[in-house]
């Protein structure tokens, strides 16, 4: 309730009380006649009280009024209020969906954040662990750098070694023709016209102990040694057709061009100072016979050395049967070295066959134990000569190059053992088609025990051993 209408209310209320009021003055009045001038005064008073009753009812009615016109500003602030009140549930409801939009999006916010951080978490795991490989790529790429450096500094001193074993291949093979041409004019110049100087026959006991000791292959290799270098310049030049070379020159100078450097050379410095009768109508035939001789000579040269070489090895070992029999043992050897076995043993493990074999060549003429590699192509040597590393070569018969096949036997063994990581390493190379001088002048030419790879090289040459 307003407080206008508290007012007429009130008014109202006081208009009642003043109509009692009079009415029991009237009372009292009537009853009072005794009194009638309090009667008047009461009359006067009452009438009174109702001219200010009436003013209150005045008042009240103004109060209505105002009280009506408050009423109505009420019912229109009301009527505005419900209005707002509408657009406040409105405002409210669309408030709520809102905030539940919020909410809705705070939460998705929140999960994404935490999907975030968890992700961000792994990213700097990541990149923790992209640190560590990259660390762990530059301490390889560091490695692998100075691998690159060593390496290099390696190829360097292997071209180095190459090179000097080049130079040194080239030297000894130029000594050796100076030797090789010397050992042919010595055996020439000796009486022999065989410039293999011959040998001798292999006794039917000989024959045996080499059949025991290496099979029938070794007896054949004798005999077409001993055949080899048994076979006369007469011989070679009646089998190959150049007589007519005896007919423009001797015998004795023909022989004497056979121990030059450049025969055909010779040969034809004996055609120009030869009498121009004889030549006259031969020269054709003269010069055919020259490039026969100069085609075909160095095939006969090589053979009749190789097969003295062969001839001089294969009577060491007949001499050593001969004087040791306990070294025809062949391959089935005992393992451990003693005074009843003074060849040695040899424990093959994984030796190939042609390793095996130069095993037991090494311990049947110089004793020890040798003990294979457990593992076949192990890197860098072959096995153990009396607890030494050690590596095992071979220069091949008739090798286009003997001595460069040497020196490659001897770069491929320390370049091997290099690799490897191997020191002190004892080498050990078979050259059955060179002798002994022709291996000295190659191994003083060489330089590769200077690196400090291989410790020691013996070379089993034609005709013995050489050590350096």
């Amino acid at each position: 309730m307003t407080l206008a209408q508290q007012q007429a209310e009130a008014a109202k209320v006081r208009a009642a009380e003043a109509a009692k009021a009079a009415a029991a003055a009237k009372e009292l009045a009537a009853k009072a006649n005794a009194d009638a001038k309090a009667a008047a005064t009461a009359a006067a008073a009452a009438a009174e009280d109702a001219a200010k009753a009436m003013e209150s009812v005045k008042q009240a009615r103004a109060s209505a009024a105002a009280a009506a016109t408050d009423a109505a500003a009420a019912q229109r602030a009301s009527a505005s209020a419900d209005g707002y009140a509408q657009r406040a549930v409105s405002d409210a409801s669309r408030a709520n969906v809102a905030a539940n939009t919020a909410a809705s999006e705070a939460a998705a916010a929140d999960a994404a954040a935490t999907e975030a951080e968890k992700d961000a978490a792994a990213a700097r795991a990541a990149a923790d662990a992209a640190e560590k490989d990259a660390s762990t790529a530059r301490g390889l790429a560091d490695r692998a750098d100075q691998e690159a450096t060593a390496a290099e500094k390696d190829a360097a001193s292997a071209r180095g070694h190459a090179d000097q074993a080049d130079q040194a291949a080239t030297r000894a093979e130029e000594e050796a023709r100076r030797l090789e041409q010397q050992r042919r004019a010595n055996a020439l110049q000796a009486g022999s016209d065989a410039p293999g100087g011959g040998g001798t026959a292999l006794t039917a006991e000989e024959e045996e102990l080499l059949r025991k000791h290496c099979g029938q292959s070794c007896v054949d290799e004798y005999r077409k040694a001993l055949a080899d270098a048994s076979k006369t310049i007469m011989q070679w030049i009646q089998e190959n057709g150049v007589e007519v070379l005896l007919e423009v020159a001797g015998y004795t100078d023909l022989k004497n061009c056979f121990t030059k450097g450049d025969i055909e050379a010779c040969l034809w410095t004996l055609v120009n100072v030869a009498s121009l009768l004889v030549v006259i109508g031969k020269l054709p035939a003269v010069s055919k016979a020259i490039v026969r001789v100069g085609n075909g000579i160095t095939n006969f040269l090589e053979a009749s050395a190789a097969g003295k070489k062969t001839l001089d090895r294969l009577r060491k070992v007949i001499d050593k049967l001969k004087k040791n029999p306990a070294c025809k043992v062949g391959v089935a050897r005992t393992l451990a070295a003693s005074a009843e076995n003074p060849c040695g043993s040899v424990n093959r493990n994984a030796l190939a066959d042609h390793e095996f074999d130069q095993a037991n060549e090494i311990v049947d003429e110089l004793g020890g134990h040798f003990e294979g590699q457990t593992v076949g192509n192990s890197p860098g040597i072959d096995g153990h000569w009396n607890g030494k590393p050690t590596s095992l070569k071979t220069v091949q018969p008739g090798s286009v190059n003997n001595i460069r096949a040497l020196a490659n036997a001897m770069t491929n063994a320390n370049k091997s053992a290099r690799k490897a990581e191997i020191t002190g390493v004892i080498l050990f190379i078979k050259a059955p088609g060179m002798g002994k001088a022709e291996v000295e002048t190659c191994l003083r030419a060489a330089q590769i025990l200077e690196e400090g790879i291989i410790a020691k090289i013996s070379v089993r040459a034609a005709d013995g051993w050489v050590h350096f």
